[in-house]
């Protein structure tokens, strides 16, 4: 069911969904590893889409951390909701970062884990984000974001991979995570 919502999203509004299918157990395992969560005492999530990264997160969260999801798809929002109670899902843009989280009294995160396909948007919404990550992360917080194997050597690719060099000054690369469609790798910034 959560395989043919996403691919019905991704044929609605493929730039925000950005993929075809939703990411496997395996790339999720790397992705929250690297992130830090069973760690963490705040952890966000932006574009939880319909909780492949989510599930990953709950396995590992501590029991009294806080889990905020920011999702923007409103025909993602009630699935996240229904399967994910711990989570409190925010539907907005994670660009809307930083007024949540002081709306609830919370200076920083330690952590995001980030679904959301950076290399599919434009500038201007790539830095909106990025900026806002560096909002609410806690110094020496990290975040980690996907992108396909295939992506370094596509300009929309590299580009991404410039730009973030410009908000973070550590940008580490996962192994590749061949048992995902398409192959993937993290990148795990702070």
């Amino acid at each position: 069911m959560n395989s043919l919502t996403f691919l019905k999203q991704f044929v609605v509004a493929p730039g925000q969904t950005g993929a075809v299918w939703p990411s496997s157990r395996h790339l999720a395992d790397v992705m929250t590893r690297a992130a830090g969560v069973a760690e963490a005492n705040v952890v966000l999530e932006f574009g939880p889409g319909t909780g492949s990264f989510t599930k990953a997160i709950c396995r590992l969260l501590p029991s009294d951390a806080r889990f905020i999801g920011f999702e923007i798809n409103p025909r993602f929002a009630p699935l996240l909701r229904q399967q994910f109670p711990r989570m409190e899902l925010v539907e907005s843009s994670a660009v809307e970062a930083r007024d949540h989280l002081d709306r609830c009294g919370i200076q920083y995160c330690d952590c995001i884990v980030s679904g959301l396909p950076f290399a599919s948007f434009g500038d201007q919404l790539q830095d909106q984000l990025l900026h806002a990550a560096r909002a609410v992360l806690r110094p020496g917080g990290r975040l980690v974001t996907f992108t396909y194997v295939h992506s370094p050597y596509l300009p929309a690719g590299r580009q991404f991979k410039n730009k973030i060099g410009q908000f973070f000054e550590t940008i580490e690369r996962t192994a590749i995570v061949w048992r995902n469609v398409p192959p993937a790798f993290a990148y795990c910034m702070y």
